[in-house]
């Protein structure tokens, strides 16, 4: 489990207790209702340490979410899990008979909340953090209907940014991308909404600082970056290639 260096200590625990919640959460719909229900320590890489999710078990145990109704040590031989130590002690046990209570959901929708929260604060993060200007748009041309996907700078690995042709300034941004022929004079918000206003989604979902996206030419609106039309097939293709 990838920890981040500027994390608090409670952003740490409750990153760590929600990787163990889902883990109980998706054993517990998976097994059959006459199985006991049984967590082992993991070691899988982006676990947290074994001394930890012992813990994180008791701690869970103690928020009355879970009852430990059986403690081991046991020994995987890649083959099968032979139990060597019944009723192990707390430092001993990694393996556990669990039975959920009624509070484990409580519990669950409380992490989950805070695991949310801890994501939007570290994307914002991000955004604050990332320099440069918009250089390339791509736009991806719909099969049908006016919406459109927008990306930044051929960065697949973003989630692209939503334009809908049938709003003024970003029918203006799909023409122009498009070649179209646009006479300077239409569309004047529309131009002063992508190079001047800071609120364009350009920028807001982006953190990228306000750029020149288009520019007045010849007597007609044109690209002031890069712009490429797409179809979904050709995004499809990038996004898997990264």
């Amino acid at each position: 489990m990838s920890m981040e260096n500027n994390m608090t200590p409670e952003e740490k625990f409750n990153q760590k207790m929600w990787w163990l919640l889902q883990q109980i959460k998706e054993a517990d719909l998976l097994r059959s209702p006459e199985e006991p229900f049984e967590f082992l320590i993991q070691q899988q890489k982006d676990a947290p340490p074994k001394d930890d999710q012992r813990k994180l078990v008791y701690k869970l145990e103690n928020l009355k979410a879970i009852k430990i109704s059986k403690q081991f040590t046991y020994i995987d031989s890649g083959l099968t899990k032979v139990i060597f130590k019944e009723n192990a002690s707390e430092s001993e046990a990694n393996g556990f008979h669990l039975k959920i209570l009624p509070k484990f959901d409580e519990v669950y929708g409380e992490f989950r909340e805070k695991a949310e929260l801890l994501k939007e604060n570290t994307t914002k993060k991000e955004l604050k953090q990332k320099s440069g200007t918009i250089d390339k748009i791509i736009i991806v041309k719909p099969k049908d209907g006016n919406r459109f996907k927008i990306i930044i700078n051929d960065d697949y690995h973003q989630r692209p940014l939503d334009g809908d042709m049938a709003k003024p300034s970003w029918n203006l941004l799909f023409r122009v991308a498009d070649g179209d022929l646009i006479e300077d004079q239409e569309y004047k918000s529309s131009f002063d909404f992508f190079n001047s206003n800071e609120k364009c989604r350009l920028y807001t979902q982006t953190g990228y600082p306000k750029t020149k996206i288009l520019k007045r030419e010849s007597g007609y609106i044109k690209p002031a970056v890069k712009m490429e039309i797409i179809t979904e097939k050709a995004y499809k293709q990038r996004c898997k290639k990264g």
